[in-house]
């Protein structure tokens, strides 16, 4: 993630901070210690990526 996550943050400053938050969240959804926390982080995950889908389509 780290390459895509630069090269967007180089090419579109803009969305660095959101993608940042998306990374953030995906890289959450490893070593959850029950269920419950895996769904909570699956949803979290979910949401950044929809909040750095929304910003990217102002910007493409």
């Amino acid at each position: 993630m780290t390459a895509p996550l630069t090269t967007l943050s180089v090419l579109a400053p803009a969305l660095a901070r959101v993608a940042q938050d998306a990374a953030t969240a995906a890289y959450r959804l490893r070593g959850v210690e029950s269920a419950q926390a895996l769904v909570a982080a699956r949803e979290a995950s979910i949401a950044a990526c929809e909040r750095l889908t929304r910003e990217a389509s102002k910007h493409f």
